[in-house]
């Protein structure tokens, strides 16, 4: 199908919809929805009934609506037809411009000429995978609200617990936001290195594991780190005289509504990460050198 060919088809689509909502508008306006309709005839008139509507050969009507029943058209209709929840019959001696079906099937006999033939089958396939797409939508609006609170609630309880221990990993945040991004750029990439090196074999499975759980309860702590600092660049009063976990829970909120903006939000979050990764790496190294050389020292 061309590029020419697309054009006519939507500009088809779109002038159909419109003709039906109009004739459906015009309907409800002169109460025609309970009169039955079998026959029509006059250049330009518009059809709407839930009978069945008989369009005799020689009778032209421009746009027609069938909800609920059949129609069958040996006459011409000039624009669309829309039958909802019916059959739509074209004898050999009809003319159509544009057919719409939806919930029934179109039958042409031979000699019928007709523009365009649109159909809407509520077959059991179709029902099912109308159902799987729907649940599809649904599970993945209840996952990214399920995201989007832990996003919030993890750092909040995280900072409940360690309370004024954030100052020390937060401290390195503060010092160089860049060094802390580039520390945890490299020991993801260390942790990733170390976690396909234990996979390979199958013994170091259990390992790897491990290793995916430590990497995420640091990521976590990260996490948190990155939303006491961003509470704490907030310049409400009662947010900076605050205990700890209200300037965790500001912070963390605000990361949570920027992380939710389309392409811009995975970006920014995947850098928070990245940055509590980087502070809580560059606290636990400083903790283990200080221990490590403290008795040598002594």
């Amino acid at each position: 199908m061309g590029e020419s060919e697309m054009r006519r088809l939507m500009r088809r689509i779109c002038a159909s919809t419109l003709a039906a909502l109009t004739v459906m508008i015009a309907a409800v306006w002169w109460g025609s929805w309970a009169q039955p309709m079998r026959a029509y005839a006059g250049i330009g008139r518009d059809v709407v009934s839930r009978h069945a509507v008989v369009i005799p050969a020689g009778e032209k009507a421009e746009d027609v609506l069938v909800i609920g029943n059949n129609a069958t058209v040996s006459g011409t209709v000039t624009d669309t037809i829309v039958v909802l929840q019916g059959t739509v019959h074209l004898t050999s001696t009809a003319r159509v411009d544009t057919v719409i079906n939806v919930g029934g099937q179109v039958t042409e006999d031979p000699g019928a000429h007709v523009g365009a033939v649109y159909t809407l089958a509520f077959t059991q396939p179709f029902l099912n995978s109308l159902s799987l797409g729907v649940a599809m939508v649904v599970a993945l609006w209840a996952v990214r609200l399920a995201l989007s609170a832990a996003l919030v609630a993890v750092p909040t309880v995280l900072a409940l617990l360690v309370q004024a221990r954030l100052h020390a990993p937060v401290s390195y945040l503060e010092k160089s936001v860049r060094r802390t991004g580039l520390t945890g750029l490299l020991a993801t990439v260390g942790a990733a290195i170390l976690c396909a090196i234990t996979a390979i074999i199958i013994i170091g499975l259990p390992v790897t594991a491990v290793l995916l759980l430590l990497y995420t309860l640091v990521g976590c702590v990260g996490l948190t780190c990155v939303s006491y600092w961003l509470g704490g660049l907030t310049k409400i009063g009662r947010v900076q005289d605050g205990p700890i976990w209200l300037k965790t829970l500001v912070g963390a909120t605000f990361m949570m509504a920027f992380g939710n903006i389309p392409v811009v939000g995975p970006v920014l979050l995947m850098v928070a990460w990245l940055v509590g990764i980087g502070c809580v790496t560059a606290w636990l190294w400083q903790r283990w050198s200080s221990r490590k050389s403290g008795p040598s020292s002594s």
